[in-house]
């Protein structure tokens, strides 16, 4: 089955239990590497090979820990990462060796929830080498102290992106989420990582592909350069 969106064509459809859908979109890129993005991935300006996982419920499946509403009147987030993030790991092996594919390099990214699910799953899974985060909810309650304790495997590169006027908004609870960005860039930095920070124009809801595919093709270059510095030693 093939899929047209916004100019990438998403083929070979992949069905996990009758239930998910995974489609793949070749890239243009000649590194090898794969990027698992959860949630929408429709429209992403990227040369790299994108993998679209659906996600039926973004407080259930990407939160890494229960944690309370953040706006009055909404869902609490029940914390089910962990078991989504699980039943992704064990399918992506046959679904790799179905779709030819032998990635030099193995990311996860996301938008908003789903960008803070994917640094979670770097730093919990040894199957990813790189996160690519737009807009990502680092304001998550006990973010910052899980990563002090839970650092990505070796040589993990990150991109990180979040928009200018997101700082500005009124609700306490997501208003820290560019210091809180950048906090984990710099963690991450000082703790060896190859990681980039960078701010996209607008707040949280301005073209999230586009801004999505940023980081995207900026860890693919930190992974070039990290694969340069080593054939150069």
């Amino acid at each position: 089955m093939n899929q047209v969106a916004c100019g990438r064509s998403w083929s070979q459809e992949y069905l996990w239990g009758e239930i998910m859908q995974w489609r793949i979109s070749p890239g243009r890129a000649s590194d090898g590497s794969v990027l698992y993005c959860l949630g929408e991935a429709d429209g992403i300006p990227s040369a790299e090979t994108l993998v679209r996982i659906p996600v039926e419920d973004w407080n259930r499946q990407l939160s890494p820990w229960p944690a309370p509403a953040c706006f009055k009147g909404g869902e609490t987030f029940s914390g089910q990462a962990e078991s989504f993030l699980d039943e992704i790991c064990r399918e992506i092996p046959d679904f790799e060796a179905r779709n030819g594919l032998h990635p030099a390099h193995r990311g996860i990214a996301g938008y908003s929830l789903a960008g803070l699910c994917a640094l979670y799953a770097l730093c919990t899974r040894k199957i990813f080498d790189g996160a690519a985060s737009a807009s990502g909810s680092f304001w998550f309650p006990g973010w910052m102290e899980f990563l002090e304790t839970h650092l990505p495997k070796e040589g993990s590169c990150v991109a990180l992106s979040v928009g200018d006027l997101e700082k500005n908004t009124r609700n306490p609870f997501l208003r820290p989420v560019e210091q809180r960005t950048r906090e984990t860039a710099m963690a991450l930095e000082q703790a060896g990582y190859a990681a980039k920070f960078f701010l996209n124009p607008g707040n949280h809801f301005r073209e999230p592909a586009v801004r999505l595919g940023r980081p995207i093709d900026a860890l693919a270059a930190l992974w070039n350069k990290a694969s340069e510095e080593e054939t150069s030693v």
